[in-house]
């Protein structure tokens, strides 16, 4: 794997989730027909993943100048993120948790997907 050029490949990693949330959107939507609370439970499950990579970059920057109560604290506020989100989800309907779970499992395939289009992994 290269190394992290600037910030490319943090936004090669954004497309790659970006792109997995629409490409779970279209398969719902062949699936389930449009319905809104899958599509909501995307957006939020997307936003959450950004969201989320975005402390994750923070907290390992953290580590790296030997800060465990800050990688701690920004590891704390992750979880929250995940939980406050989920049970949102889960307030607003099955579907959308579906959705939201869908999302956040796949950050993986997203994120595997957006380095191999950077050209990060060879």
């Amino acid at each position: 794997m290269k190394e992290n050029t600037g910030g490319k490949l943090t936004r090669d990693l954004g497309i790659g989730i970006v792109l997995y949330a629409a490409l779970c959107e279209a398969v719902s939507v062949m699936i389930l027909g449009f319905d809104r609370y899958f599509l909501i439970g995307l957006l939020i499950g997307t936003a959450v993943t950004l969201l989320n990579f975005r402390i994750l970059v923070t907290t390992v920057g953290q580590y790296m100048k030997n800060s465990r109560v800050r990688t701690t604290a920004l590891y704390v506020i992750r979880l929250a993120i995940f939980f406050i989100a989920g049970i949102l989800c889960m307030r607003i309907s099955t579907n959308s948790i579906i959705a939201y779970g869908i999302m956040i499992v796949g950050v993986v395939p997203a994120a595997v997907f957006g380095m191999l289009k950077g050209g990060h992994l060879k």
